[in-house]
């Protein structure tokens, strides 16, 4: 694995959010006791072979309907539609595939199909390891990675 996970999560972070015509920058990173996160809409993407672990994306509502329109062109995508949720699964999808090229010394790490957790009561914790949490602002709202990856 990476000697530096943080850079190579924020370089992935610029480059795909490089796309979006969005105001981005990297905060700050801190050290959690589980795998967890609690703001409204969530994409968890699992990792194993080579690298295993958890990478968890969350954000609010608004940071929730900038990347629906970013990703799509559409305004005013009601939170129930299937391309709105499908669209913030497919940029972090994408982000945990570029993710894992630079990660991966030609060997195999394998991605599980993403699975979008969302609601007003979201309490998720999804594993009792330690984490990182990685935190942005995206138009002046923040969206948080915490992630779990360890060499199998």
């Amino acid at each position: 694995m990476a000697s530096d996970a943080k850079s190579v999560f924020v370089n992935t972070f610029n480059e795909i959010f490089s796309y979006l015509d969005f105001d981005f920058k990297f905060i700050n990173e801190i050290p959690l006791s589980t795998l967890s996160n609690a703001l409204q809409h969530n994409v968890l993407v699992g990792v194993s072979g080579a690298l295993r672990g958890n990478i968890m994306f969350s954000y609010n509502q608004k940071t929730y309907q900038a990347i629906t329109v970013g990703m799509t062109g559409i305004k005013g995508m009601d939170e129930d539609d299937i391309y709105a949720t499908s669209s913030t699964v497919d940029l972090f999808t994408e982000f945990c595939k570029r993710l894992i090229k630079l990660f991966d010394n030609n060997e195999n790490i394998f991605l599980s199909n993403p699975i979008s957790i969302s609601g007003n009561a979201i309490q998720a914790m999804i594993s009792q390891v330690p984490s990182k949490n990685l935190f942005f602002k995206v138009n002046n709202e923040r969206l948080a990675i915490a992630y779990y990856l360890e060499e199998n």
